[in-house]
């Protein structure tokens, strides 16, 4: 992911801001940040986007180099069923049961605890390639990612008191979202440059 491209990127975050702004302020439409509003599904947007994106690289990346992208679909999964209330859906009780209340704990425990097995034969090797992506442009871009949903989850749990605490909860999270989302991409890039390098 070149730099010319996360710039648009994050030009894109600032004109996108300045039109929820304009919703808000001029128009009054506070009803963006209502439970399952715009900005929510928005969010589900961004993350069924990105863990696609790591799907679809692992299919072209290095056998060794897929638990990483298969780390970044699962932690995906993992935010999209956390905003998803699949139990209000009209879907088979097996996708209510996988996505919601204690299957969906039991559910994603079991494909972590999978994910960890498979680092953990091979440890060394991941934890290189992890420190070399934490130190990249990927690596940038999702600390920022986690540090704007944890800013998100001070609205939440009411540390600031403010009007529109919903508000802003909803926007550092779509944010924080978006971030991974350009990390999903930056990681696609990364990894296909390092292979094509070491196959030089």
């Amino acid at each position: 992911m070149k730099k010319n491209h996360l710039l648009a990127a994050i030009a894109f975050i600032f004109i996108a801001h300045i039109f929820l702004y304009h919703q808000i302020s001029v128009v009054g439409a506070i009803y963006i940040s209502d439970e399952n509003g715009v900005l929510e599904n928005l969010q589900v947007l961004i993350l069924f986007i990105s863990m696609l994106i790591f799907l679809i690289a692992s299919i072209y990346s290095k056998k060794r180099d897929r638990a990483v992208l298969f780390s970044g679909a699962l932690l995906c999964l993992t935010f999209l069923l956390r905003e998803v209330d699949v139990e209000d859906l009209d879907v088979w009780q097996i996708f209510i049961f996988l996505g919601s209340g204690a299957g969906r704990n039991v559910f994603l425990s079991v494909l972590w605890l999978m994910m960890f097995v498979v680092v953990w034969k091979d440890f060394s090797y991941y934890r290189a390639l992890f420190v070399r992506l934490l130190f990249a442009m990927p690596g940038g871009l999702f600390v920022t990612g986690g540090i704007l949903l944890l800013a998100g989850s001070l609205f939440d749990n009411n540390v600031f008191d403010v009007k529109f605490y919903r508000l802003y909860e909803e926007l550092l999270e779509m944010n924080g979202y978006y971030f991974i989302l350009l990390s999903s991409i930056a990681t696609s890039y990364f990894l296909y440059d390092i292979r094509s390098k070491d196959n030089l």
